[in-house]
Parts: structure tokens; C-alpha cells; sequence
């Protein structure tokens, strides 16, 4: 069985940002193409102002726990697929688990959600490798997004929007959900239970690109994708669409296997 949870945002709620609205072209398209390319049969899609904290932290819990019964109930395994468009952005980290100092966020609608909260809500339900994970997150640096244990790692224009929330936007008075459990969050990182696939559209140090239409990301995935594709060619195909702009990643956890599947 394929689940869904379809994120696209272009725009977050200026009272929850001090002021600023995040105002995207592309975010909200990125997140009905997504919707079309991996056609699961159960799927949330969440845009704008649908796409809050608690929505998405509920969309994903309801398909990780269905996933997981169903799993019990067939034996097949079943599959989570989360796409994310919108910004990203990077706040102090405080449980001191990046080297660079800093979590990477995705912007919702209310509130930033960190890389610990993300990888907490997706790993706290499964206890066994077979509900297989896949994130999409065509966001400014997000290439860990989701802290797994092992990646690939990276070696205008008339319109170009970089979807990172500007640094000279305070993070006073924010909502950042984050964890600050530290020995859990390495003790998850360091799982190999878990079979979770992340394929980003930049580092964590890079920007990601709106274009207007679609984020730079996501339209490069609708260039190169082909049938009988799997996630390392897609990878690389994407990587050489987007040269010189910004450099997808590539993370997993649970196996190498997962990245040699067939896309979609």
C-alpha cells in the first residue's frame, strides 16, 4: 500500500513570522505534481494555510500508524511518501548533534518544524524495516532534513526566488517545534530499523531556487524522471539539470537497498 502527505506552501502566516508572508509562485504547483507522479492510493494534501504544524504532524502519524497495521494484518510492506515545498531556513541548534551548529527547518504555515522533530515523528511509530520512507523536499537547506544516518554527500534567468526565510527575520517569537532529547534523537539517527530515503533539492548550506511555475527542484524531477528509473539515477540526473544552481542530496538509513527501488 502507497501513502501520501503532499506539503506545499507559498506563503506562511505573517503574525506567526513576524511580519513576513514567505511569498512563494511555485509551492503549491510543486506539491499537485508530486501528488500525480506517486498517485498513492491514501493521500493528504496540505497547502497554505492547511499546512500547519499540528496538520502535519497529524497527516503523518495517522498514515505511519494505518501503514503499520495494515503491515500487520498482509505482511506486504507498505510505503510513506512526504513531499515538501516551501522554505526552509536554519535555527540554533540545541541539543548540539550538528557539527555546523545549526537545525534546518521547514517553514509551515504557523511555525518552523526542525531536522530532530521531523526525523522523531517519522521513526517514534515503526519498530521494523518493513514501512518504507521516502521524503521529498524541495527547500533551502535541506539535506539532512530528516538527520538519517548515511548520505551521498555533495561533492539567472528571468525569474529566481531562493526559498529560504531571510536571515534578518528574527526567530524571537517564532514557534519552532523541535527535540531536545539528545540521546534519543542520536540513538534514531543511528537506527538502522528504519528504512527512510530523503532526496533534497540542495545542502544544507545551499539555497534552493523557486523559478515560478515550480520550484528549480522539483521541475528538474519532472525533466528527468523516467520509468524504471531508481533513486540514484534520478539522483544523478537531477544533480546534472541543476549544475551550477544547487546540488540535490541524497540521505538514507535501513539499508542501501532502498535507494537502487524503482522512483514512484
Amino acid at each position: 500500500m502507497r501513502y501520501a502527505v503532499h506539503i506545499g506552501l507559498n506563503q506562511v502566516n505573517p503574525q506567526a513570522y513576524n511580519g513576513w508572508d514567505g511569498e512563494l509562485t511555485g509551492a503549491v504547483n510543486d506539491a499537485n505534481i508530486m501528488e500525480k507522479l506517486i498517485g498513492a492510493a491514501a493521500r493528504v494534501k496540505l497547502l497554505n494555510a492547511n499546512a500547519t504544524i499540528k496538520n502535519v504532524k497529524s497527516a503523518v502519524k495517522d498514515f505511519v500508524t494505518q501503514a503499520i497495521r495494515d503491515y500487520s494484518m498482509t505482511g506486504i510492506t507498505n510505503e510513506l511518501y512526504i513531499t515538501y515545498s516551501g522554505h526552509g531556513a536554519q535555527v540554533p541548534d540545541r541539543n548540539h548533534d550538528e557539527v555546523d551548529g545549526h537545525d534546518e527547518t521547514w517553514c509551515l504555515y504557523d511555525g518552523m518544524i526542525t531536522d530532530d522533530a521531523i526525523r522523531l515523528m517519522l521513526t517514534q511509530f515503526i519498530t521494523h524495516e518493513k514501512i518504507k520512507i521516502y521524503i521529498f523536499s524541495d527547500s533551502c537547506h535541506s539535506g539532512t532534513i530528516a538527520k538519517v544516518a548515511f548520505g551521498l554527500a555533495s561533492d539567472l534567468e528571468p525569474y529566481k526566488r531562493p526559498k529560504m526565510m531571510p536571515a534578518n527575520i528574527s526567530h524571537e517569537g517564532i514557534t519552532v517545534i523541535t527535540d531536545r532529547n539528545v540521546s534519543s534523537i542520536r540513538r534514531l539517527t543511528n537506527s538502522t530499523g528504519v528504512n527512510i530515503m530523503t532526496l533534497s533539492g540542495c545542502q544544507d548550506a545551499e539555497v534552493s531556487y523557486d523559478l515560478g511555475e515550480h520550484g528549480a527542484f522539483t521541475q528538474a524531477i519532472m525533466k528527468c524522471e523516467k520509468p524504471g528509473m531508481t533513486y540514484m539515477e534520478l539522483l544523478v540526473a537531477v544533480r546534472d539539470a541543476l549544475k551550477g544552481m544547487q546540488t540535490p542530496k541524497l540521505t538514507y538509513s535501513g539499508g542501501r537497498s532502498i535507494i537502487y527501488r524503482n522512483i514512484f
